[in-house]
């Protein structure tokens, strides 16, 4: 009798591992990782960034240039909210003529029509010399409480012409690529000197420009150290765009000069 008991026990141990052991009918499918798009130049996810709205304020107008600035366009602002107090303007000053320019300082006029009443604003690009036929950004920072029943006026307000020649230095290796996890934009490449000069002053602006070719930022990256001819050293910046957007280019800029102490260079 006790042998029959633990006979039928062990066949119940059995059963009930065998039943323990065998999977389920229709077993649920593991998941997948989750996938991001590939960091490139032109792909970013929405979800890990703030997309801040910009618009062509319809109460900004662009004073037209007269001599000696009348081969100085300016782009009409694209304004960012940033914050509930103040917005980012952005545009760009092109050098229409054949000369290169330098020392821009631009005028911001809010004109209230009610109170007959004119504030101004000077604001200098960040961009020393603009070459013949090219462009340079400019930023201006503007309370909310300021545009309130104003309209704005922007106007070239001095320039000077530059005849100082500058140094043609290099840029290799040039990598854009935005990142979508903290929404940044990152600038790699290798900076050369292959002239026979000692360069000093560098500074490299980068233009973040979207599909439409507006601004959406920029940075101005200055380097203390003089390069030496043949000199080579590494590049690598981290910029936040203002606008997130699925197509992002940049414009590089380069400006240096030669040493004192340097030859001069060739007429």
């Amino acid at each position: 009798m006790r042998f029959d008991l633990i006979l039928l026990l062990s066949f119940f141990a059995i059963i009930v591992t065998l039943i323990a052991c065998t999977p389920p009918p229709n077993p649920t499918p593991t998941l997948p990782p989750t996938l991001f798009p590939t960091t490139t130049l032109t792909v970013y996810n929405p979800q890990f960034v703030t997309t801040l709205t910009p618009d062509f304020s319809p109460s900004a107008t662009i004073m037209p240039s007269n001599a000696p600035f009348n081969t100085i366009a300016i782009s009409p602002p694209l304004c960012y909210p940033v914050g509930s107090q103040q917005r980012t303007c952005l545009g760009y000053i092109n050098n229409q003529g054949d000369t290169a320019i330098g020392d821009v300082t631009l005028k911001a006029n809010f004109v209230s029509a009610q109170e007959n009443k004119t504030t101004k604003q000077l604001f200098t690009l960040e961009q020393r010399i603009i070459p013949a036929g090219e462009v340079a950004p400019y930023r201006l920072q503007i309370p909310n409480a300021r545009l309130e029943n104003q309209y704005l006026q922007i106007e070239v307000a001095s320039a000077e012409l530059s005849p100082t020649r500058q140094l043609q230095l290099r840029l290799s290796d040039m990598q854009g690529e935005y990142q979508i996890d903290d929404n940044r934009y990152q600038f790699t490449a290798q900076l050369e000197n292959p002239t026979a000069f000692i360069a000093t002053h560098i500074r490299l602006i980068i233009t973040l420009e979207n599909a439409d070719g507006n601004i959406i930022g920029y940075r101005v990256a200055s380097f203390e150290n003089p390069l030496a001819s043949g000199g080579v050293i590494p590049i690598n910046l981290l910029m936040t765009p203002l606008e997130a957007t699925s197509t992002i280019r940049h414009r590089i800029t380069l400006e240096a000069f030669a040493l004192e102490s340097s030859p001069t260079p060739e007429g």
